[in-house]
Parts: C-alpha cells; sequence; structure tokens
C-alpha cells in the first residue's frame, strides 16, 4: 500500500518513485533459528535478569509527574526485570496476532 501510495502521489506531482527496501520485517514469522535464541538466553541467565537501578525509577517518576499523572512506586512494569524463556515470549506474541 505504501508504494502504491507514492507512486500515485509522484504520478500527481510530476516526479518519480522508486523503492529500496532497507529492511523489512513481519511479525508472528517463527524463529527457526531455535539454537541460537537458546543459546543467547542461556547466556542471559547466566549474567541474570535486568535490575533498574533508584536512579531509573526516580526518571519515570519524574516523567509521570511531568505529565500531571501521579507517580507510582514502581513506574516499570514486572516484566522489565525478568528474563523471559523465548518460547514464553512467542507464545505471548501470537496470542495478540490474528489467527
Amino acid at each position: 500500500m505504501l508504494e502504491q501510495n507514492a507512486r500515485h502521489v509522484a504520478a500527481m506531482t510530476g516526479c518519480r518513485a522508486s523503492v529500496r527496501w532497507v529492511t523489512k520485517t513481519r511479525v508472528g514469522l517463527t524463529n527457526h533459528a531455535r539454537p541460537m535464541t537458546d543459546l543467547t538466553f542461556a547466556n542471559m541467565e547466566l549474567v541474570g535478569a535486568p535490575r533498574l537501578a533508584d536512579e531509573a525509577r526516580d526518571f519515570a517518576r519524574q516523567i509521570q509527574s511531568n505529565l500531571g499523572l501521579t507517580p507510582m512506586e514502581n513506574p516499570f512494569i514486572d516484566d522489565n526485570e525478568r528474563l523471559m524463556p523465548p518460547q514464553e515470549y512467542e507464545t505471548r506474541l501470537r496470542r495478540a496476532l490474528p489467527e
């Protein structure tokens, strides 16, 4: 659709449009590189889940306050500080996609 619109507008304005994909993604494509995914996740387990410093929470609370929101005790969702196995992430992602 984007390419069609670009070509149409170019034709209307006496210009030319050309398309060159730099990157192209498609949500929901199965990850067939499972061994690499498993290896990466195993290394992340060795290092441990991210831990946000108090300064990060304070900064997030300042943003909430500046937006007129009541600052939360923990302005980040719990998933920001836990490792999620790749299979669990893919299952969650697929729940939001149409069949």
